[in-house]
């Protein structure tokens, strides 16, 4: 079977979307809702999705769609979102990727969520993988009367005095005093245009942006969101 990958087109969009729907099994909201999809996945008059199609038939094969964290030569780079037709090619869905590290000349490039069944492979194409750590912290002034979790060792870590002011970030005008720019070694490095967009612009969430400064000085950002549920708050940070 041969195929083409390339940077999906706004063309193609209908075909798509169809795609997408038949293999999903329902209408995706990333994917049909314009909006959702233009806050995600337009930038810059381009459409950051990739997709393989049948070079023969011209059906689509597999999809796959991709975030940028910064907007630098080699950027860092999410995969989002990757679909792929029962019975397509095994290793298309690491063409896409290779299509997309290709399109966006990457500098990093990570995923989320993948299977465990699925490590191996990755691993053997020279990606690194694991499990990301959580953790958390409780309220002791609802010890007894948690109604989010189940929480059979409570521990309740006690809050040291430390000399670091956290400031409230009320608007996109005010990270004019952060200094992203000192940060771009960090991987992934999510430069400002980045940041604006994803907590400030964002359609539908609300996210409070906090910097933290040591005698006067920023020196990183805190990103929270309140999540209200069954009378309890949990306040997650980004």
């Amino acid at each position: 079977m041969g195929y083409t990958v390339a940077r999906l087109t706004e063309a193609e969009l209908p075909e798509f979307r169809e795609f997408c729907e038949t293999n999903w099994g329902e209408k995706h909201p990333l994917i049909h809702n314009e909006t959702a999809f233009s806050y995600y996945y337009r930038k810059d008059g381009l459409i950051n999705f990739v997709r393989a199609k049948d070079d023969e038939t011209g059906e689509f094969l597999s999809v796959g769609g991709f975030i940028l964290a910064n907007d630098t030569p080699s950027p860092d780079v999410w995969l989002s979102f990757i679909l792929t037709k029962k019975g397509a090619p095994l290793n298309l869905g690491f063409q896409i990727i290779e299509k997309i590290n290709e399109l966006s000349n990457s500098r990093t490039f990570g995923v989320n969520n993948i299977r465990k069944k699925t490590c191996g492979l990755y691993e053997f194409l020279g990606y690194k993988t694991g499990a990301m750590t959580h953790y958390y912290r409780l309220n002791p002034e609802r010890a007894g009367d948690y109604r989010l979790c189940t929480v059979q060792n409570p521990v309740y870590l006690p809050i040291k005095q430390h000399d670091t002011e956290f400031i409230k970030i009320e608007n996109k005008e005010a990270l004019d005093c952060f200094g992203f720019e000192n940060y771009s070694e960090l991987r992934p490095y999510k430069d400002r245009r980045y940041v604006e967009h994803r907590f400030f612009e964002n359609p539908w969430l609300r996210y409070e942006v906090y910097g933290a400064a040591q005698g006067g000085v920023l020196f990183a950002l805190l990103v929270l969101r309140a999540i209200e549920y069954e009378g309890r708050l949990v306040l997650r940070l980004v």
